[in-house]
């Protein structure tokens, strides 16, 4: 059962149309290959999170509990908020990127302590160990991997912005550019389907089926306009 989920993870994983950057990145969270301070640690390096300076800066503390990292997750999962979809996240399911039931026994074994429960009307951080989500929905599938990813990269990205240039990357900015990241890989997914086949076509329609509604771009006189701004919806009030 084991070896089965990780050959269709790792098939799953590599036909994901994401950027590159995004992918690597991933393969290395993945491998826990993440040069965190508790991974250089063996190196005579400091160990402790460069932001909060009493936690070991393990990846799941850089990437999950550390308070920014949280901000960022509890304002991006409002996505599905706005799309009226069910979900439970944890860390494990960040890591393995799938909303697939056996995940979650494979995750547990990740300590995974606390998960965050999103529905329509509300957000907040319950403890459980395996959490289970609605699998009715393809579109929640696509929407979670496509999100997840690129807020995994965009938190290390501020993260290493903070600990080599000094710059602190407020996480309104980290929420907006993982907006856009979503956008402009659903835009190189559109465009790399060429012709007017009915091969083609399909799937054209498939694309919008799952995305059209999804608020990432709008339809005007059967162009597409795709919307680079964050959305206002996800910016009630300040973080």
């Amino acid at each position: 059962m084991e070896t089965q989920f990780i050959a269709e993870f790792w098939k799953h994983f590599w036909d994901i149309e994401q950027a590159w950057k995004v992918r690597v990145f991933h393969w290395q969270l993945i491998y826990r290959a993440v040069p965190v301070n508790e991974w250089l640690k063996g190196q005579h390096l400091q160990a402790l999170c460069v932001d909060y300076g009493l936690a070991s800066e393990s990846v799941r503390h850089c990437l999950w509990d550390f308070v920014y990292a949280r901000k960022v997750w509890q304002r991006l999962l409002r996505i599905f908020q706005f799309q009226k979809m069910y979900v439970n996240v944890s860390w494990g399911l960040v890591v393995w990127m799938t909303l697939r039931n056996h995940v979650f026994a494979y995750d547990s074994r990740f300590g995974i302590t606390e998960a965050m429960h999103v529905c329509q009307d509300s957000i907040q951080w319950i403890p459980k160990d395996a959490m289970r989500v609605n699998p009715e929905y393809d579109a929640q599938l696509e929407l979670w991997v496509l999100l997840s990813n690129a807020s995994l990269w965009h938190l290390w990205k501020g993260r290493c912005e903070r600990r080599f240039s000094k710059i602190f990357v407020p996480t309104e900015e980290v929420i907006k550019s993982v907006w856009q990241e979503m956008v402009l890989t659903l835009k190189a997914r559109l465009d790399s389907i060429k012709g007017t086949s009915d091969g083609a076509m399909a799937k054209r329609l498939v694309f919008h089926s799952v995305w059209k509604k999804m608020g990432f771009y709008s339809m005007e006189s059967s162009s597409i306009k795709w919307i680079y701004k964050t959305p206002r919806w996800l910016f009630p009030f300040t973080l």
